[in-house]
Protein backbone atom coordinates (compact mmCIF):
# COMPACT_ATOMS: atom_id res chain seq x y z
CA UNK A 1 0.00 0.00 0.00
CA UNK A 2 1.79 3.57 -0.97
CA UNK A 3 0.99 6.38 1.28
CA UNK A 4 2.46 9.97 1.12
CA UNK A 5 0.60 12.53 -1.15
CA UNK A 6 -1.02 9.48 -3.75
CA UNK A 7 -4.70 8.24 -4.03
CA UNK A 8 -4.83 4.60 -4.90
CA UNK A 9 -7.43 4.08 -7.05
CA UNK A 10 -8.73 0.06 -6.90
CA UNK A 11 -9.00 -2.30 -9.74
CA UNK A 12 -12.75 -3.05 -11.44
CA UNK A 13 -14.61 -4.51 -8.86
CA UNK A 14 -17.82 -6.03 -11.42
CA UNK A 15 -21.27 -6.91 -9.67
CA UNK A 16 -24.05 -8.85 -12.62
CA UNK A 17 -27.26 -8.28 -11.53
CA UNK A 18 -30.68 -7.22 -13.14
CA UNK A 19 -30.81 -3.83 -14.84
CA UNK A 20 -33.22 -1.60 -15.76
CA UNK A 21 -35.99 -2.95 -17.78
CA UNK A 22 -35.99 -2.20 -21.58
CA UNK A 23 -37.94 -1.88 -24.16
CA UNK A 24 -36.36 -2.18 -27.82
CA UNK A 25 -38.03 -0.67 -31.21
CA UNK A 26 -37.13 -0.57 -34.30
CA UNK A 27 -37.89 1.66 -37.54
CA UNK A 28 -38.50 -0.42 -40.30
CA UNK A 29 -35.06 -1.14 -42.35
CA UNK A 30 -34.18 1.56 -45.66
CA UNK A 31 -32.08 0.11 -48.52
CA UNK A 32 -29.09 2.18 -48.87
CA UNK A 33 -26.27 2.82 -51.76
CA UNK A 34 -23.25 2.69 -50.06
CA UNK A 35 -21.69 0.27 -47.59
CA UNK A 36 -21.36 2.78 -45.29
CA UNK A 37 -23.77 5.36 -43.93
CA UNK A 38 -23.02 8.62 -41.82
CA UNK A 39 -25.97 9.53 -38.83
CA UNK A 40 -26.52 12.46 -36.69
CA UNK A 41 -29.65 11.78 -34.48
CA UNK A 42 -30.51 15.46 -33.60
CA UNK A 43 -33.03 15.31 -31.07
CA UNK A 44 -36.44 15.16 -29.80
CA UNK A 45 -39.52 17.95 -30.19
CA UNK A 46 -43.48 17.40 -29.55
CA UNK A 47 -43.12 13.89 -29.34
CA UNK A 48 -41.22 12.80 -32.46
CA UNK A 49 -36.95 12.21 -33.51
CA UNK A 50 -35.36 14.05 -36.12
CA UNK A 51 -32.40 12.22 -37.86
CA UNK A 52 -30.06 13.34 -40.88
CA UNK A 53 -28.09 10.68 -43.37
CA UNK A 54 -25.79 11.59 -45.48
CA UNK A 55 -23.01 10.19 -47.41
CA UNK A 56 -19.33 11.75 -48.24
CA UNK A 57 -18.63 11.50 -51.92
CA UNK A 58 -18.22 14.13 -54.26
CA UNK A 59 -22.05 14.91 -54.73
CA UNK A 60 -23.48 14.62 -51.12
CA UNK A 61 -26.99 13.16 -50.53
CA UNK A 62 -28.67 14.49 -47.63
CA UNK A 63 -32.06 12.64 -46.09
CA UNK A 64 -33.77 14.59 -42.94
CA UNK A 65 -35.99 12.04 -41.24
CA UNK A 66 -39.18 12.87 -38.88
CA UNK A 67 -40.07 9.40 -36.87
CA UNK A 68 -43.19 9.07 -34.15
CA UNK A 69 -43.06 7.45 -30.93
CA UNK A 70 -43.53 3.61 -32.57
CA UNK A 71 -40.15 4.72 -35.21
CA UNK A 72 -42.75 5.29 -38.34
CA UNK A 73 -41.08 7.72 -40.60
CA UNK A 74 -43.70 10.33 -40.88
CA UNK A 75 -41.58 12.76 -43.30
CA UNK A 76 -38.63 13.26 -44.73
CA UNK A 77 -36.59 15.29 -48.10
CA UNK A 78 -33.93 14.81 -49.63
CA UNK A 79 -31.46 16.50 -51.57
CA UNK A 80 -28.04 16.36 -53.00
CA UNK A 81 -25.30 19.09 -52.47
CA UNK A 82 -22.63 19.47 -55.76
CA UNK A 83 -19.02 19.23 -55.15
CA UNK A 84 -17.55 22.79 -54.54
CA UNK A 85 -19.89 23.51 -51.10
CA UNK A 86 -18.80 22.53 -47.50
CA UNK A 87 -21.16 21.11 -45.29
CA UNK A 88 -20.31 22.81 -42.07
CA UNK A 89 -22.60 21.65 -39.65
CA UNK A 90 -26.58 20.58 -39.01
CA UNK A 91 -28.33 21.02 -36.04
CA UNK A 92 -31.46 21.19 -34.42
CA UNK A 93 -32.82 23.83 -31.93
CA UNK A 94 -35.93 24.58 -30.15
CA UNK A 95 -38.01 23.18 -33.26
CA UNK A 96 -36.10 24.32 -36.09
CA UNK A 97 -33.20 22.64 -38.45
CA UNK A 98 -30.15 24.53 -39.20
CA UNK A 99 -28.11 23.30 -42.07
CA UNK A 100 -24.68 25.28 -42.22
CA UNK A 101 -22.72 25.06 -45.71
CA UNK A 102 -19.79 27.38 -46.99
CA UNK A 103 -18.78 28.26 -50.57
CA UNK A 104 -15.65 29.66 -52.45
CA UNK A 105 -16.28 32.28 -54.72
CA UNK A 106 -13.31 32.78 -57.53
CA UNK A 107 -14.36 36.32 -58.15
CA UNK A 108 -14.81 37.68 -54.66
CA UNK A 109 -11.69 35.41 -53.45
CA UNK A 110 -14.04 34.87 -50.38
CA UNK A 111 -15.54 31.49 -48.26
CA UNK A 112 -18.82 32.31 -47.54
CA UNK A 113 -21.35 30.83 -44.93
CA UNK A 114 -24.50 30.41 -45.03
CA UNK A 115 -27.52 28.69 -43.32
CA UNK A 116 -30.51 27.49 -44.21
CA UNK A 117 -33.45 26.96 -42.11
CA UNK A 118 -35.85 24.46 -42.11
CA UNK A 119 -39.02 24.09 -39.70
CA UNK A 120 -39.77 20.69 -37.86
CA UNK A 121 -41.73 19.67 -41.25
CA UNK A 122 -38.81 20.41 -43.20
CA UNK A 123 -40.43 23.65 -44.69
CA UNK A 124 -37.79 25.79 -45.90
CA UNK A 125 -38.29 28.89 -43.96
CA UNK A 126 -34.95 30.45 -44.80
CA UNK A 127 -32.61 30.04 -47.85
CA UNK A 128 -29.43 30.85 -48.49
CA UNK A 129 -28.76 33.24 -45.45
CA UNK A 130 -25.36 34.94 -45.80
CA UNK A 131 -23.98 34.63 -42.40
CA UNK A 132 -20.03 35.53 -42.70
CA UNK A 133 -17.46 35.60 -45.16
CA UNK A 134 -13.50 35.35 -44.84
CA UNK A 135 -10.67 35.37 -46.72
CA UNK A 136 -8.51 33.38 -44.70
CA UNK A 137 -8.57 29.34 -45.18
CA UNK A 138 -7.33 27.62 -42.44
CA UNK A 139 -5.03 24.52 -42.93
CA UNK A 140 -5.91 21.68 -40.58
CA UNK A 141 -9.69 22.37 -40.62
CA UNK A 142 -13.07 23.81 -41.90
CA UNK A 143 -13.29 27.30 -42.44
CA UNK A 144 -15.97 28.49 -39.72
CA UNK A 145 -16.54 26.47 -36.38
CA UNK A 146 -19.79 26.62 -34.93
CA UNK A 147 -21.54 25.41 -31.73
CA UNK A 148 -24.98 25.91 -29.91
CA UNK A 149 -25.95 26.91 -26.38
CA UNK A 150 -29.38 24.99 -26.34
CA UNK A 151 -30.42 26.54 -22.82
CA UNK A 152 -30.35 29.54 -24.21
CA UNK A 153 -30.99 28.73 -27.80
CA UNK A 154 -28.15 30.72 -29.33
CA UNK A 155 -25.04 29.80 -31.74
CA UNK A 156 -21.66 30.75 -31.85
CA UNK A 157 -19.78 31.01 -34.96
CA UNK A 158 -16.03 31.63 -34.79
CA UNK A 159 -13.40 31.91 -38.12
CA UNK A 160 -10.61 33.81 -38.68
CA UNK A 161 -11.03 36.83 -40.54
CA UNK A 162 -7.14 38.38 -41.55
CA UNK A 163 -3.75 37.44 -40.84
CA UNK A 164 -1.17 39.70 -40.41
CA UNK A 165 2.45 39.36 -39.54
CA UNK A 166 1.23 36.32 -38.37
CA UNK A 167 -1.10 37.38 -35.79
CA UNK A 168 -4.56 36.36 -36.67
CA UNK A 169 -7.54 38.29 -36.55
CA UNK A 170 -10.69 36.35 -35.35
CA UNK A 171 -14.24 37.06 -35.35
CA UNK A 172 -16.83 35.95 -33.36
CA UNK A 173 -20.77 35.70 -33.66
CA UNK A 174 -23.64 35.06 -31.28
CA UNK A 175 -26.80 34.40 -33.08
CA UNK A 176 -30.21 33.94 -32.06
CA UNK A 177 -32.28 31.42 -33.46
CA UNK A 178 -33.64 33.36 -36.38
CA UNK A 179 -30.00 34.23 -37.02
CA UNK A 180 -30.34 37.73 -35.91
CA UNK A 181 -26.67 38.71 -34.59
CA UNK A 182 -26.73 39.35 -30.81
CA UNK A 183 -23.45 40.23 -30.07
CA UNK A 184 -20.12 39.98 -32.46
CA UNK A 185 -16.64 40.64 -31.34
CA UNK A 186 -12.71 40.76 -32.47
CA UNK A 187 -10.25 39.02 -30.98
CA UNK A 188 -6.58 38.49 -31.75
CA UNK A 189 -4.61 35.14 -31.33
CA UNK A 190 -0.81 35.38 -31.47
CA UNK A 191 1.15 31.95 -31.54
CA UNK A 192 4.73 31.26 -32.98
CA UNK A 193 4.16 27.61 -33.55
CA UNK A 194 1.13 25.76 -35.34
CA UNK A 195 -1.55 26.14 -33.46
CA UNK A 196 -5.59 24.82 -33.52
CA UNK A 197 -8.71 25.94 -31.81
CA UNK A 198 -10.85 22.64 -30.68
CA UNK A 199 -13.61 21.91 -28.45
CA UNK A 200 -15.65 25.56 -28.40
CA UNK A 201 -18.59 25.61 -26.30
CA UNK A 202 -21.18 28.62 -25.59
CA UNK A 203 -23.30 29.51 -22.45
CA UNK A 204 -25.15 32.40 -21.62
CA UNK A 205 -22.75 34.31 -24.17
CA UNK A 206 -19.83 33.29 -23.00
CA UNK A 207 -17.10 32.20 -25.32
CA UNK A 208 -14.77 29.26 -24.49
CA UNK A 209 -12.88 26.90 -26.64
CA UNK A 210 -8.87 25.02 -26.04
CA UNK A 211 -5.82 26.45 -28.21
CA UNK A 212 -3.35 23.77 -28.71
CA UNK A 213 0.01 24.79 -30.05
CA UNK A 214 2.70 22.35 -31.02
CA UNK A 215 5.47 22.16 -29.56
CA UNK A 216 8.87 21.49 -31.29
CA UNK A 217 11.81 18.66 -31.04
CA UNK A 218 11.31 15.24 -32.37
CA UNK A 219 11.22 13.57 -28.92
CA UNK A 220 7.98 15.64 -28.39
CA UNK A 221 6.54 14.40 -31.10
CA UNK A 222 2.95 15.94 -31.78
CA UNK A 223 2.44 16.92 -28.00
CA UNK A 224 0.75 20.03 -27.88
CA UNK A 225 0.09 23.38 -25.39
CA UNK A 226 -2.93 23.59 -24.51
CA UNK A 227 -4.26 27.06 -23.40
CA UNK A 228 -7.97 27.82 -22.59
CA UNK A 229 -9.71 30.69 -24.13
CA UNK A 230 -12.32 32.47 -22.87
CA UNK A 231 -14.18 35.45 -24.09
CA UNK A 232 -17.43 37.58 -23.11
CA UNK A 233 -18.59 38.51 -26.16
CA UNK A 234 -21.10 41.18 -24.51
CA UNK A 235 -18.64 42.53 -22.46
CA UNK A 236 -15.74 42.28 -25.11
CA UNK A 237 -13.40 40.22 -22.00
CA UNK A 238 -10.82 38.42 -22.98
CA UNK A 239 -8.57 35.42 -21.13
CA UNK A 240 -6.28 33.36 -21.88
CA UNK A 241 -4.62 30.61 -19.30
CA UNK A 242 -2.13 28.29 -19.54
CA UNK A 243 -3.23 24.85 -18.79
CA UNK A 244 0.52 23.83 -17.65
CA UNK A 245 1.68 23.86 -14.07
CA UNK A 246 5.03 24.60 -12.81
CA UNK A 247 6.87 21.43 -13.61
CA UNK A 248 3.48 19.77 -15.16
CA UNK A 249 1.30 19.98 -17.86
CA UNK A 250 -2.16 18.59 -19.18
CA UNK A 251 -1.09 16.05 -21.86
CA UNK A 252 -5.15 14.96 -22.97
CA UNK A 253 -7.86 16.75 -21.41
CA UNK A 254 -11.72 17.35 -21.17
CA UNK A 255 -13.99 20.41 -19.86
CA UNK A 256 -16.84 21.74 -19.32
CA UNK A 257 -18.67 24.65 -16.89
CA UNK A 258 -19.66 23.34 -13.75
CA UNK A 259 -23.03 24.76 -13.04
CA UNK A 260 -22.40 23.17 -9.39
CA UNK A 261 -19.40 25.41 -8.19
CA UNK A 262 -19.75 28.27 -10.89
CA UNK A 263 -16.49 27.58 -12.49
CA UNK A 264 -15.24 26.39 -15.49
CA UNK A 265 -14.06 22.22 -14.69
CA UNK A 266 -10.54 21.18 -16.55
CA UNK A 267 -9.82 17.35 -16.15
CA UNK A 268 -7.25 14.72 -17.40
CA UNK A 269 -3.96 13.45 -17.81
CA UNK A 270 -0.59 15.14 -17.21
CA UNK A 271 3.26 14.61 -17.79
CA UNK A 272 6.19 16.42 -16.34
CA UNK A 273 8.61 18.71 -18.88
CA UNK A 274 11.13 15.94 -18.83
CA UNK A 275 9.15 12.62 -19.51
CA UNK A 276 7.27 11.37 -22.54
CA UNK A 277 4.67 9.72 -20.22
CA UNK A 278 1.71 10.43 -18.29
CA UNK A 279 2.37 10.40 -14.29
CA UNK A 280 -0.78 11.10 -12.94
CA UNK A 281 -4.75 12.72 -13.20
CA UNK A 282 -5.41 16.33 -12.93
CA UNK A 283 -8.87 18.72 -11.54
CA UNK A 284 -8.14 22.38 -12.24
CA UNK A 285 -11.00 25.00 -11.73
CA UNK A 286 -10.89 28.17 -12.91
CA UNK A 287 -13.80 30.90 -11.53
CA UNK A 288 -13.90 33.41 -14.64
CA UNK A 289 -15.88 36.04 -11.51
CA UNK A 290 -13.19 36.40 -9.29
CA UNK A 291 -9.97 35.24 -11.54
CA UNK A 292 -9.44 32.21 -9.17
CA UNK A 293 -8.65 28.71 -9.59
CA UNK A 294 -7.92 25.15 -7.56
CA UNK A 295 -5.63 23.25 -8.55
CA UNK A 296 -5.97 19.11 -7.47
CA UNK A 297 -3.23 16.52 -9.10
CA UNK A 298 -3.09 12.80 -8.42
CA UNK A 299 0.38 11.19 -9.21
CA UNK A 300 -0.02 7.58 -10.62
CA UNK A 301 1.51 4.70 -8.16
CA UNK A 302 2.36 1.49 -9.85
CA UNK A 303 -0.54 0.07 -8.38
CA UNK A 304 -3.02 2.54 -10.02
CA UNK A 305 -0.91 1.88 -13.52
CA UNK A 306 -1.64 -1.98 -12.76
CA UNK A 307 -4.90 -1.26 -12.16
CA UNK A 308 -5.89 1.31 -14.79
CA UNK A 309 -3.83 0.06 -17.60
CA UNK A 310 -4.05 -3.84 -17.31
CA UNK A 311 -1.67 -4.94 -20.11
CA UNK A 312 -0.34 -1.67 -21.43
CA UNK A 313 2.72 0.15 -19.47
CA UNK A 314 2.96 3.67 -18.19
CA UNK A 315 3.68 4.97 -21.87
CA UNK A 316 0.55 3.60 -22.46
CA UNK A 317 -1.58 5.73 -20.64
CA UNK A 318 -1.02 8.30 -23.55
CA UNK A 319 -3.50 6.49 -25.47
CA UNK A 320 -6.01 7.24 -23.12
CA UNK A 321 -8.16 10.01 -24.02
CA UNK A 322 -10.92 11.56 -21.80
CA UNK A 323 -14.69 11.79 -23.86
CA UNK A 324 -16.69 14.05 -21.24
CA UNK A 325 -17.14 14.39 -18.04
CA UNK A 326 -20.62 13.99 -15.94
CA UNK A 327 -21.48 16.46 -13.41
CA UNK A 328 -22.06 14.86 -9.84
CA UNK A 329 -25.29 17.06 -8.08
CA UNK A 330 -22.44 16.88 -5.09
CA UNK A 331 -20.26 19.29 -6.81
CA UNK A 332 -17.69 16.33 -7.97
CA UNK A 333 -17.83 14.45 -11.01
CA UNK A 334 -16.92 11.53 -13.27
CA UNK A 335 -14.50 11.78 -16.07
CA UNK A 336 -15.02 9.34 -18.50
CA UNK A 337 -11.80 8.26 -21.08
CA UNK A 338 -11.10 5.72 -23.47
CA UNK A 339 -8.26 4.12 -24.65
CA UNK A 340 -7.54 3.77 -28.42
CA UNK A 341 -4.86 4.47 -30.88
CA UNK A 342 -4.16 4.17 -35.00
CA UNK A 343 -1.16 2.51 -36.44
CA UNK A 344 0.11 3.65 -40.33
CA UNK A 345 0.95 1.03 -42.68
CA UNK A 346 2.49 1.08 -46.27
CA UNK A 347 2.65 -1.86 -48.44
CA UNK A 348 4.59 -2.41 -51.05
CA UNK A 349 6.62 -4.85 -53.56
CA UNK A 350 9.23 -5.19 -56.16
CA UNK A 351 7.21 -2.66 -58.54
CA UNK A 352 6.74 0.03 -55.17
CA UNK A 353 6.84 2.62 -58.12
CA UNK A 354 3.79 1.24 -59.84
CA UNK A 355 1.91 0.57 -56.79
CA UNK A 356 2.07 1.10 -52.69
CA UNK A 357 -0.69 0.43 -50.29
CA UNK A 358 -1.54 1.90 -47.10
CA UNK A 359 -3.35 0.45 -44.38
CA UNK A 360 -4.84 2.38 -41.39
CA UNK A 361 -5.69 -0.03 -38.22
CA UNK A 362 -8.10 1.21 -35.64
CA UNK A 363 -7.37 0.39 -31.80
CA UNK A 364 -9.68 1.00 -29.49
CA UNK A 365 -9.90 -0.47 -26.07
CA UNK A 366 -10.41 0.09 -22.39
CA UNK A 367 -13.00 2.67 -21.10
CA UNK A 368 -12.02 4.32 -17.87
CA UNK A 369 -13.91 5.79 -15.32
CA UNK A 370 -12.79 8.02 -12.60
CA UNK A 371 -15.44 9.72 -9.80
CA UNK A 372 -13.74 12.32 -8.40
CA UNK A 373 -15.02 14.55 -5.17
CA UNK A 374 -15.69 18.24 -5.02
CA UNK A 375 -12.13 18.50 -3.15
CA UNK A 376 -10.94 16.84 -5.98
CA UNK A 377 -9.73 13.48 -4.12
CA UNK A 378 -10.41 10.33 -6.24
CA UNK A 379 -13.55 8.34 -4.82
CA UNK A 380 -13.10 5.33 -7.01
CA UNK A 381 -11.99 4.35 -10.83
CA UNK A 382 -13.63 1.39 -12.76
CA UNK A 383 -12.36 0.15 -15.85
CA UNK A 384 -14.87 -1.34 -18.63
CA UNK A 385 -12.42 -3.91 -20.88
CA UNK A 386 -13.23 -4.16 -24.33
CA UNK A 387 -10.93 -5.15 -27.37
CA UNK A 388 -12.31 -3.43 -30.69
CA UNK A 389 -9.58 -3.29 -33.98
CA UNK A 390 -10.53 -2.94 -37.59
CA UNK A 391 -9.00 -1.63 -40.34
CA UNK A 392 -9.62 1.62 -43.20
CA UNK A 393 -12.85 2.51 -42.12
CA UNK A 394 -12.25 5.05 -39.52
CA UNK A 395 -13.50 2.70 -36.51
CA UNK A 396 -16.86 2.83 -37.99
CA UNK A 397 -18.28 0.10 -35.72
CA UNK A 398 -15.48 0.80 -32.87
CA UNK A 399 -16.00 2.98 -29.30
CA UNK A 400 -18.85 3.75 -27.77
CA UNK A 401 -21.30 5.93 -26.23
CA UNK A 402 -22.50 6.89 -22.88
CA UNK A 403 -25.60 8.96 -21.17
CA UNK A 404 -27.20 9.32 -18.09
CA UNK A 405 -30.23 7.93 -17.18
CA UNK A 406 -32.24 7.76 -13.58
CA UNK A 407 -28.78 8.83 -11.57
CA UNK A 408 -26.43 6.28 -13.23
CA UNK A 409 -24.58 5.86 -16.26
CA UNK A 410 -25.20 4.22 -18.99
CA UNK A 411 -22.17 2.77 -21.55
CA UNK A 412 -22.92 1.03 -25.02
CA UNK A 413 -20.91 -0.87 -27.10
CA UNK A 414 -19.84 -3.27 -29.49
CA UNK A 415 -18.13 -6.76 -28.03
CA UNK A 416 -16.03 -7.78 -31.19
CA UNK A 417 -14.83 -11.09 -29.42
CA UNK A 418 -17.57 -12.84 -31.38
CA UNK A 419 -18.25 -13.33 -35.61
CA UNK A 420 -21.63 -11.79 -34.81
CA UNK A 421 -21.39 -9.03 -32.69
CA UNK A 422 -23.36 -8.39 -29.41
CA UNK A 423 -24.72 -4.94 -28.10
CA UNK A 424 -23.19 -4.57 -24.68
CA UNK A 425 -25.21 -2.70 -21.97
CA UNK A 426 -23.30 -1.63 -19.22
CA UNK A 427 -24.57 0.51 -16.01
CA UNK A 428 -22.57 2.13 -13.51
CA UNK A 429 -23.94 3.74 -10.10
CA UNK A 430 -22.84 6.39 -8.20
CA UNK A 431 -21.01 4.03 -5.54
CA UNK A 432 -19.18 2.83 -8.99
CA UNK A 433 -21.10 -1.28 -9.09
CA UNK A 434 -20.63 -1.74 -12.58
CA UNK A 435 -23.34 -4.10 -13.76
CA UNK A 436 -23.86 -5.44 -17.54
CA UNK A 437 -25.83 -7.59 -19.63
CA UNK A 438 -25.93 -8.21 -23.26
CA UNK A 439 -28.36 -5.70 -24.70
CA UNK A 440 -29.03 -7.30 -28.05
CA UNK A 441 -27.74 -10.51 -29.50
CA UNK A 442 -25.64 -10.73 -32.63
CA UNK A 443 -27.02 -14.28 -33.36
CA UNK A 444 -30.82 -12.89 -33.21
CA UNK A 445 -29.71 -9.50 -34.87
CA UNK A 446 -28.61 -9.86 -38.86
CA UNK A 447 -26.59 -6.49 -38.85
CA UNK A 448 -24.35 -4.18 -36.70
CA UNK A 449 -25.13 -1.39 -34.60
CA UNK A 450 -22.99 1.67 -34.60
CA UNK A 451 -22.82 2.84 -30.72
CA UNK A 452 -20.22 5.87 -31.72
CA UNK A 453 -23.34 7.59 -33.15
CA UNK A 454 -25.87 7.23 -30.67
CA UNK A 455 -27.35 9.97 -28.75
CA UNK A 456 -29.60 10.17 -25.74
CA UNK A 457 -32.85 12.16 -26.80
CA UNK A 458 -34.82 11.90 -23.68
CA UNK A 459 -34.45 11.18 -19.80
CA UNK A 460 -34.92 8.39 -20.49
CA UNK A 461 -35.07 7.60 -24.24
CA UNK A 462 -31.08 6.78 -26.27
CA UNK A 463 -31.26 5.50 -30.15
CA UNK A 464 -28.93 4.16 -31.83
CA UNK A 465 -28.84 3.32 -35.32
CA UNK A 466 -27.67 0.00 -37.00
CA UNK A 467 -27.36 -1.27 -40.54
CA UNK A 468 -28.79 -4.65 -41.35
CA UNK A 469 -26.32 -6.77 -43.51
CA UNK A 470 -29.46 -7.43 -46.09
CA UNK A 471 -32.29 -5.03 -45.27
CA UNK A 472 -30.03 -1.26 -44.87
CA UNK A 473 -30.33 1.41 -42.20
CA UNK A 474 -32.53 0.61 -39.63
CA UNK A 475 -32.84 2.88 -36.20
CA UNK A 476 -33.41 1.39 -32.76
CA UNK A 477 -34.91 3.19 -29.40
CA UNK A 478 -33.95 1.96 -26.59
CA UNK A 479 -36.62 3.14 -23.64
CA UNK A 480 -35.24 2.64 -19.70
CA UNK A 481 -37.96 1.85 -17.45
Amino acid sequence: MVKRSVILIFSVFIVISSLFAQDMKYSVPDKIKGKTVFTKILGKHNGYFFVVRYDKKATQNFLFEKYNSELKVVRNHEFNIESGTSVEDIRFMNGQLYFFYSEYEKQDKLHKLYCDVYDESFNQVDKENLIATTSVVPSNSKSFKIEYDLIYNQIVILYAESIVNDVIKFNILVLDDILTTLNSAHTRLNYSKEFSIKNIQLFNGQFTALVYEKTSGLLKGNKSNIDFFYYDVGNQNKIIRKLDFDSVKFENIAYRYDIVNKAYLFSGFYSSDNKEQIIGMGMYRYFVFNDSSFLKLTPFSDEMIVSISGKYDASGMLNYYPQGIVLRDDGGYVLISEYYSIQKEMQNDYYALNNTYVKYYYHYSDIMLVSVNADGQIDWNRIIRKDQNSMNDDGYYSSFSYATVANKIVILFNDFSRSKWNLLYHVIDPAGNVDFEVLVNGNTFNGSFIPRQAQQVGLFEIMVPALDQKRGFTLAKITIK
